[in-house]
């Protein structure tokens, strides 16, 4: 968001008035502002593209939504959500199986629901039959991760950890910096504490690492 428009918001959530596009007449407003982003905004305010005085007013409460590949226990769940709000939209019940269903936790997801709901909307636009075929779903499963091991790299060959020591594929400095934190977190079993001991750094770089 430009500076212009951050003080134009500031203005708002201070004021509680706004004047609309080519009006004169002042009008009060009661709202509630909801933010989202992927951002590290505290990293922006030092750097000055975001305004100090903004952030602070809209950082009232803060909830912080790990990816999905920190959270392999909700996939399943969001699916489930996501098939029945499709479902209905397009006014013809599907139902995947629960053992299909399962098969999306192998997959890391890194496009999060957004890439989670447009696979299940390209389930539903290749499927006939009301329960979906086993054949269609692995089909477009195994694209879909073929399709980003082609982005990463052209490989599917996963980073290991071997004897204390890491291997992982040679990409760029962030890349690379996704591998080693992804897979130690794995090999602590999701230990954040021990996670920033072991790489030697602070929580705050970590999260915004993770957010990256």
């Amino acid at each position: 968001m430009p500076l212009s428009l951050q003080s134009r918001l500031l203005r708002v959530l201070q004021e509680k008035e706004v004047i609309r596009l080519g009006g004169e007449r002042v009008i009060p407003v009661n709202t509630r502002i909801i933010c989202a982003t992927n951002r590290d905004l505290l990293e922006k305010v030092k750097n000055g593209t975001f305004r100090e005085d903004l952030y602070y007013r809209i950082n009232i409460l803060r909830l912080d939504i790990p990816p999905l590949r920190e959270r392999k226990e909700d996939i399943v769940l969001i699916a489930k959500e996501v098939l029945s709000r499709k479902t209905r939209k397009v006014g013809k019940a599907f139902e995947v199986p629960d053992a299909l269903l399962q098969e999306l936790t192998r997959y890391h997801w890194p496009g999060n629901v957004r890439e989670l709901e447009a696979f299940i909307e390209r389930l539903l636009a290749l499927s006939v039959e009301p329960v979906i075929d086993e054949g269609v779903f692995r089909r477009l499963l195994a694209e879909t991760m073929k399709g980003q091991a082609g982005e990463e790299g052209g490989s599917q060959e996963e980073p290991k950890w071997k004897e204390g020591t890491l291997e992982i594929k040679l990409g760029t400095m962030a890349e690379m910096e996704k591998q080693i934190i992804d897979l130690t977190l794995k090999h602590l079993k999701g230990n954040k504490d021990e996670l920033v001991k072991t790489l030697g750094i602070s929580r705050t770089t970590l999260w915004r690492r993770l957010r990256n």
